[in-house]
């Protein structure tokens, strides 16, 4: 498990979940140089002993975050849809022609990957095409919007696997016991066997 992550939330929502171990700015500062990553602004959420403390400062994930599925309404507010979002992936079973026909006026690039739930197989080589959308995109310096029904398991879980693929190692972000979703799903077998996910996701 990745040890040295972090909390950070684009107001108002809350985007990813990571614990941070340490406590201070610079870590996550150092953090985001060891693995190579793009850091942007954002608000970042520290916890340290049991307090909460808030600062506006670099994250080192501020470019993917997991949404809920937009309304009409999230692509005219500039902190869902920023000016520099570029990428949008629906994992929904539901496809919204309306959605898709307004991004697509934008100039953002829409890409409809469904999965399913709590089912044999939820779909993973559409995560790895979501993975491997969200991989370039971070090569390309592009933010990235992935959005599910309600942004709790499935949008998360793209964004899980991206991590894993870029960095090689997991994110803690508990999810029904388990230490995440990929590990949930793979525990659950909605997907093959962690280390047959493990070693395809390092292979990208």
């Amino acid at each position: 498990m990745c040890k040295k992550s972090v909390i950070y939330e684009s107001p108002p929502y809350l985007s990813l979940f990571f614990r941070l171990k340490w406590g201070k700015i610079d870590d996550i500062k150092q953090y985001a140089n060891k693995v190579k990553c793009n850091i942007s602004a954002s608000w970042v959420v520290i916890a340290t002993n049991g307090k909460i403390k808030r600062k506006n400062e670099l994250s080192p994930f501020a470019k993917i975050s997991a949404r809920n599925f937009p309304t009409p309404a999230d692509l005219c507010n500039p902190w869902i849809f920023s000016k520099d979002v570029a990428v949008v992936i629906c994992v929904s079973q539901k496809y919204d022609d309306v959605l898709a026909e307004r991004l697509k006026q934008r100039g953002i690039a829409y890409h409809y990957l469904p999965l399913d739930e709590e089912v044999d197989d939820m779909g993973w080589d559409n995560i790895k095409k979501a993975v491997a959308i969200s991989l370039q995109a971070d090569r390309e310096d592009k933010r990235v919007i992935v959005h599910c029904d309600f942004g709790q398991h499935r949008s998360r879980l793209i964004v899980e696997a991206f991590h894993f693929a870029k960095f090689g190692c997991h994110f803690v972000d508990s999810y029904h016991g388990d230490d995440n979703r990929i590990i949930y799903n793979c525990t659950n077998h909605h997907l093959p066997p962690l280390e047959v996910v493990e070693y395809e996701l390092r292979s990208m």
